[in-house]
């Protein structure tokens, strides 16, 4: 038999359960073991997944871990398990992209780089540390993202702080154009030196 106090835990948990379905039925298939896309109400958008330690973006699709938490689902590009082939390259989606790209180009003396394998915004997660971060959506960086690699100090050769900011149109990241519109978008986002 079950405690007042169990009982009552376990009805207003399936209240906020029964809610949650009524406003967002795909969180509510998510939550009952299904797959779900992630949107705004999604309680676990820009949570990190269990598996590969990247955030969950908007679009992503994500299934529950049976040792709690979300992962992205499988068949996922950045998720997949360890040793698994590359997906090939679509010529129809990179010239969308070139497009895409075109069409909103960064301004002429703002380096954007593009993400490869190798770099150290990359980098796997550790015991100690977690994948690195855009410094303004939060957002783990992946594969193919355009970032602009903070400029505070141009003497060293890959930026003072090594920090990274997202200006990927493809993605619909424009985090560094928002920062530095911002009222403070003339300092570094980490150590708020200003910069050059």
């Amino acid at each position: 038999m079950l405690s007042r106090e169990a009982h009552s835990n376990d009805t207003v948990s399936a209240f906020f359960r029964g809610v949650a379905a009524g406003q967002d039925p795909a969180t509510a298939a998510a939550l009952q073991g299904g797959r779900a896309d992630t949107n705004l109400r999604s309680p676990w958008l820009q949570r990190r997944c269990v598996r590969c330690g990247h955030t969950f973006r908007l679009k992503d699709v994500v299934e529950p871990h049976p040792t709690g938490g979300f992962v992205h689902a499988a068949g996922t590009v950045i998720c997949s398990e360890p040793g698994a082939p590359a997906p090939a390259a679509d010529a129809l989606r990179e010239a969308f992209q070139a497009g895409v790209r075109s069409g909103s180009p960064p301004p002429p003396d703002l380096p954007v780089v593009s993400l490869g394998p190798g770099h150290p915004l990359l980098d796997p997660p550790t015991p100690a540390f977690r994948r690195k971060a855009c410094s303004i959506c939060g957002h783990t960086f992946r594969p193919g993202d355009q970032v602009v690699i903070c400029p505070c100090n141009p003497d060293q050769p890959v930026g003072g702080c090594a920090a990274g900011v997202h200006r990927d149109p493809v993605r619909q990241l424009f985090c560094w154009d928002e920062w530095s519109r911002s009222k403070i978008g003339g300092y570094c986002p980490v150590t708020s030196r200003k910069l050059p």
